[in-house]
């Protein structure tokens, strides 16, 4: 079938300007960020007591037979220049799983992801301090996951997604956003999730704590500079139609 047109000079007008639009259309991207810190306090225990565990390159999560109390915290450096400006529109973050604990009874437990403000450091944070809540300051609740310390195994995977998450993500960026990792409630049995950390020493770089952010980028101030251009011909082919 062809179609005609009465106006030529409307017509190629109408073409340049599509054609310039082209160049904006912007597509989503991923980039996959490691924490930048990351490990685990214990209730009642200084940082000393729990070096051995990190330099194994691991960080635990849960509760010893129903007394001590284990926290991971993390923190993800959000001023990579590729998310200035990006609309983020999914935010993920999975940890892998070290090893198996034998001794942990074989029963879901929820995981939960908080937000804190409070500023840390990876070789000071204790039980007690810097927070002023012992065991860490908890801001906002921002994912939770469902997992049986019983019954996983090395390279499995924990994720966390949701949209409070992506909106902290996308509120935070150019700057670092702080979390901790805990179990949702303490009973008689053992529960301890062995999760690898950011500085593995055997395992797969693939393994450490990955925050994947999928965003859209804003178009490339070439790509205006390429749409003034076609706008600056179409007019001149307007003139010279007259």
């Amino acid at each position: 079938m062809h179609m005609k047109f009465s106006n030529p000079t409307h017509t190629l007008t109408a073409l340049v300007f599509a054609s310039a639009a082209l160049p904006l259309a912007a597509s989503a991207d991923t980039l996959d960020l490691v924490a930048s810190a990351d490990g685990f306090i214990r209730d009642g225990f200084t940082v000393d007591n729990v070096q051995d565990a990190q330099e194994a390159n691991l960080f635990l999560v849960g509760n010893t037979d129903g007394t001590d109390e284990l926290r991971a915290f993390l923190q993800f450096d959000l001023s990579n220049p590729l998310l200035t400006g990006a609309t983020i529109n999914s935010v993920t973050l999975t940890f892998t799983v070290d090893g198996g604990d034998t001794n942990s009874v074989e029963e879901i437990d929820t995981l939960q992801l908080y937000q804190t403000n409070t500023a840390f450091t990876e070789g000071g944070a204790q039980w007690d301090t810097p927070w002023t809540t012992p065991g860490g300051d908890l801001d906002s609740l921002l994912a939770t996951a469902d997992a049986n310390a019983g019954t996983v195994a090395a390279s499995d995977t924990v994720g966390f997604t949701s949209e409070t998450m992506d909106t902290a993500i996308a509120n935070t960026i150019g700057g670092s956003i702080g979390l901790i990792l805990k179990v949702d409630s303490i009973d008689a049995a053992r529960t301890i999730f062995r999760f690898t950390s950011r500085t593995p020493i055997e395992s797969p770089s693939t393994y450490v704590p990955t925050l994947s952010i999928d965003y859209t980028a804003v178009p490339e101030p070439s790509a205006f500079a390429l749409l003034a251009g076609f706008a600056g011909l179409s007019l001149a082919v307007v003139r010279r139609r007259k």
